[in-house]
């Protein structure tokens, strides 16, 4: 890394979700437990004690899991984020940003895509095309309770009207908004350290 350029991991992930629940999926296999893993570059436009902001550029695969030893490619997502970090006080940063995301037919076809096998009158087959995925914002403030532990709470808005997949017989809603809260703790710390930053502590995003 250096000083206006850093590359770094980027995370993300999904819950599963039991098609029997959700009439649009009725007969279709489940949606697996996911995880999402690859790189972020971040170019730094601004990069003070106090307050940041950086462009992350980050592509990630798609990796469900059915059970051990059992994993699965399901595609790739590019997503792009703007983000703004502003140190408010010693425990305390406001992070927003602006969000993008970009999949490949894979990555849509999961979620959105109809094979043959689980076509019905009222579900026509469907592939999804590779492309725009839609864009979201979010803002969230984390709380530093002492050295190793923090509380995030934040709500994440996505707008996804013209999403590529948007014609899918799956997909239901052009947006979706979400109220969110984390906890973490710091399980390992090396002896050798240099101070840093509250916001440039990792955030497992």
């Amino acid at each position: 890394s250096g000083r206006w350029l850093e590359l770094d991991l980027s995370t993300g992930g999904n819950l599963p979700a039991n098609s029997d629940d959700n009439p649009s999926r009725e007969g279709m296999p489940d949606l697996k437990p996911g995880f999402e893993l690859g790189p972020s570059l971040r170019i730094k436009f601004l990069d003070e004690d106090r307050y940041s902001l950086q462009l992350r550029l980050n592509a990630r695969a798609l990796i469900t899991i059915e059970d051990i030893g059992n994993w699965e490619y399901q595609g790739m997502l590019f997503h792009p984020e703007l983000r703004w970090e502003q140190v408010l006080n010693d425990r305390a940063t406001l992070i927003s940003s602006v969000e993008s995301r970009y999949g490949d037919e894979d990555f849509h076809n999961y979620y959105y895509g109809v094979a043959p096998v689980y076509a019905t009158e009222e579900r026509p087959e469907y592939m999804a095309d590779s492309g725009f995925g839609g864009y979201g914002v979010n803002i969230r403030l984390r709380w530093s309770v002492d050295r190793d532990w923090r509380v995030s709470a934040g709500v994440r808005y996505y707008e996804l009207s013209d999403a590529v997949f948007n014609d899918s017989p799956l997909f239901e809603r052009n947006s979706a908004s979400y109220f969110y809260m984390s906890v973490s703790r710091m399980l390992w710390r090396s002896t050798r350290t240099r101070a840093l930053p509250e916001r440039e502590l990792p955030d497992g995003e």
